[in-house]
């Protein structure tokens, strides 16, 4: 006799959320943003530092508040995709995906506080200066490694021409 592994059905608000979420495309529209910025962030910082341009440390930091901002939209769009679209398939994509999201909205936050606490000049750089810089750039690792398996994941099966 076969066991009862039935789950409980999802509430009819949520199933309208998820058809939703998949009908109007809200993840892929919202993964647009990180993806986008996190470059630019990393950009803005490293040239802001190395051409002693205050005004593109600033701008490298507006960027990292929408970055950290729209992540919560990002990973919650991506999880009703997951749980509706793929059934909540808990494969090592999925988990990676999760994972990077995660490290991208921790990552933010974290260079966002860190730099509130040391605020970089660009005129007397500093060990923390150079800090922020590579922590900028070492935000895109997972960036580029959760958009690369959105990708696939998408892309994936369709044949080349």
């Amino acid at each position: 006799m076969k066991p009862h592994t039935r789950r409980s059905p999802r509430p009819a608000w949520l199933l309208a959320l998820y058809r939703q979420n998949d009908r109007y495309q809200l993840h892929p529209i919202a993964v647009h943003i990180p993806n986008g910025m996190v470059p630019v962030a990393g950009i803005f910082m490293a040239a802001g530092c190395l051409f002693h341009i205050q005004a593109l440390v600033f701008a490298a930091y507006v960027n990292l508040v929408v970055i950290a901002l729209s992540m919560p939209g990002v990973i919650l769009t991506g999880i009703a995709s997951w749980q509706h679209r793929y059934k909540g398939a808990t494969t090592a994509l999925f988990r990676t995906k999760l994972v990077c999201s995660a490290l991208v909205l921790a990552g933010a936050v974290l260079i966002l506080l860190f730099q509130a606490l040391y605020p970089v000049n660009v005129h007397r750089l500093t060990g923390s200066a150079k800090a922020l810089v590579a922590a900028y750039l070492l935000l895109l690792i997972p960036t580029i490694r959760a958009g690369s398996l959105g990708g696939k994941l998408v892309f994936g099966g369709r044949k080349q021409i």
